[in-house]
């Protein structure tokens, strides 16, 4: 009888789904206390199941690094994509309430995002988390730059803005990590309030003066 060859549907399947299992358990527990045991009855596999798609507990905690990172770079650089004939101003408030909502629902993960920021600190892993961290940055003020760059070509943003627009761009990613601690931290804090807000006053400062727009 010949051997039944692997599914490799299943195979990415079963690897998702214990990635699914290991975010939870990490998120509830910590990378500390979370066990592969757990992971395995999280995911409801055989623990021996979980050590024959990864080594042990290090290498789940990485692999789901590594995907927070392709997820969270590929979420940002659709979200900011200006449509054609779009209005980067109205992309970047937009991508602030859609951000805002997300942290808003997915506030049982936070904690998790804190065992990343925790891991680049362990002399084991922090040349691996930080230079991945740094190149994540890297990459999301890059695209919002952009935005505010092409906005200023449009007429959107006063053309002196476009040699701020890499501080800005830092500005505006940094600000989603702090409105994600304070959702974490208060359940009564409305993020998706504070995120308009703060990007409507970012948009309207960028944009030309009353005197500027006047005709001559």
């Amino acid at each position: 009888m010949a051997a039944r060859r692997a599914d490799p549907e299943l195979h990415v399947r079963r690897r998702a789904s214990i990635l699914d299992a290991a975010a939870r358990v990490f998120a509830q527990k910590g990378y500390s206390r979370a066990r592969v045991e757990d992971i395995a009855a999280q995911a409801g596999l055989g623990k021996s199941t979980i050590y024959e798609y990864y080594d042990d507990k290090s290498a789940l905690f990485t692999a789901l690094f590594e995907r927070f990172l392709g997820e969270m770079t590929d979420a940002f650089e659709l979200g900011m994509a200006v449509p054609s004939g779009g209005s980067p101003a109205q992309t970047l408030l937009d991508y602030a309430r859609a951000n805002a909502a997300l942290i808003r629902e997915s506030v049982e993960f936070a904690p998790l995002g804190l065992e990343f920021y925790s891991a680049s600190a362990t002399p084991e892993a922090r040349e691996c988390f930080v230079a991945d961290f740094s190149e994540l940055y890297r990459r999301l003020r890059e695209v919002v730059a952009a935005c505010i760059r092409e906005g200023c070509e449009r007429g959107e943003f006063r053309p002196d803005v476009a040699d701020s627009a890499d501080g800005l761009a830092a500005a505006y990613v940094g600000a989603f990590d702090g409105l994600m601690l304070q959702t974490w931290f208060d359940e009564r804090f409305d993020v998706v309030a504070a995120a308009d807000a703060l990007m409507r006053t970012l948009v309207a400062g960028m944009r030309p003066r009353a005197d500027e727009q006047e005709a001559p």
